[in-house]
C-alpha cells in the first residue's frame, strides 16, 4: 500500500483539528483569531507561548499561530495537490519558542484540545497584573437595591457565552479568557444560573433572581455576589472552590 502523500496527512491533520476546535475549546476559529488580536502580540512565538497558556499543546499552537498569520485561513484548505515538498512543510515545527520556554511548560498537555476540560490556568507573565486581593465587601444593599425592588430581572440570554455577553466580554481584551472562564465555572457551579447584558455589566440570575453581576474592563474584572461583596479578578487562580462556594451560596439564597 502506498504511503500517503504530506499534502493529504497535513491536509487531513489540519481539518480533523479545526473542525474539533469549537466542540473542544467552546470556541470557533474566528473567535481564536480575534482573540489574539486583541492580544496586541506581533511576534510568533509570543502568540505560540499565549496560546500555550491557554492550554494548547505546542503542535496545536503552532498552528493556530500560522493560521492567523495566514490571515485566519486554513493553510491547506486551498493547496493544489501538484504543490511543490517545500511549501507542504509541516507547520513550525521545533521552533525557538519551544527551546527557549521554562522546563515545567514543555510538559506534554491535555489541554484544552483532548479531554474538552478547560485546564488549570498557568502562571501569568510576569507583566501581567499579579492577583489583586479582594477588595472590602460591600453593603448587599448597596449592589442589588434594585434587584430587591423588583425581584425578577429580564434576562434574555440563557448562554454564558452568547454572542451579546461575548460581545461585552471582548471589551476585557487581555482578561477576556478570565472572564470566559469565570462564566463558565459559574455556569457549571449553579445549573440554573441564566446570564444577561445590562449596560455595561453582565447579570446573573437564578429563578429570575439577580444574585451576582459582573463588570468588565481591559484593566480588571469585578464580581459583585449578592450578600458576600465584590472581588476584584485578574487572574484564573482567584477563581476557586472559595470563590465559588460564595456564588452558590448567593444563588441558594436568592432562588
Amino acid at each position: 500500500m502506498r504511503a500517503p502523500t504530506m499534502t493529504s496527512t497535513y491536509g487531513d491533520k489540519e481539518r480533523e483539528f479545526l473542525n474539533a476546535l469549537e466542540g473542544d475549546t467552546g470556541r470557533t476559529l474566528a473567535q481564536w483569531m480575534d482573540a489574539i488580536r486583541g492580544e496586541g502580540l506581533r511576534e510568533r512565538n509570543d502568540i505560540i507561548d499565549w496560546l500555550r497558556r491557554q492550554g494548547f499543546r505546542f503542535s496545536r499552537a503552532s498552528w493556530l499561530e500560522r493560521v492567523h498569520h495566514n490571515g485566519g485561513k486554513p493553510i491547506y484548505a486551498d493547496r493544489p495537490a501538484g504543490e511543490s515538498r517545500a511549501a507542504r512543510r509541516a507547520p513550525h515545527v521545533a521552533s525557538a519558542a519551544e527551546q527557549r520556554t521554562p522546563g515545567p511548560a514543555r510538559q506534554p498537555s491535555t489541554g484544552v484540545l483532548g479531554s474538552g476540560v478547560l485546564p488549570a490556568p498557568a502562571a501569568p507573565k510576569p507583566s501581567l497584573p499579579q492577583p489583586a486581593t479582594p477588595e472590602t465587601p460591600r453593603p448587599a444593599a448597596d449592589a442589588y437595591a434594585s434587584a430587591a425592588a423588583s425581584n425578577v430581572l429580564p434576562l434574555t440570554f440563557t448562554d454564558p457565552l452568547s454572542p451579546e455577553i461575548t460581545s461585552l466580554t471582548a471589551k476585557a481584551k487581555a482578561y477576556r479568557p478570565l472572564a470566559d472562564f469565570l462564566l463558565r465555572e459559574i455556569a457549571k457551579t449553579v445549573p440554573s444560573a441564566s446570564f444577561g447584558v445590562r449596560g455595561q455589566q453582565i447579570v446573573i440570575a437564578s429563578a429570575g433572581r439577580e444574585f451576582a453581576s459582573l463588570a468588565v474592563s481591559a484593566r480588571e474584572l469585578k464580581l459583585a455576589i449578592a450578600q458576600a461583596g465584590t472581588v476584584s479578578l485578574t487572574d484564573a487562580r482567584q477563581v476557586d472552590a472559595a470563590l465559588l462556594d460564595r456564588v452558590k451560596a448567593a444563588a441558594t439564597s436568592a432562588s
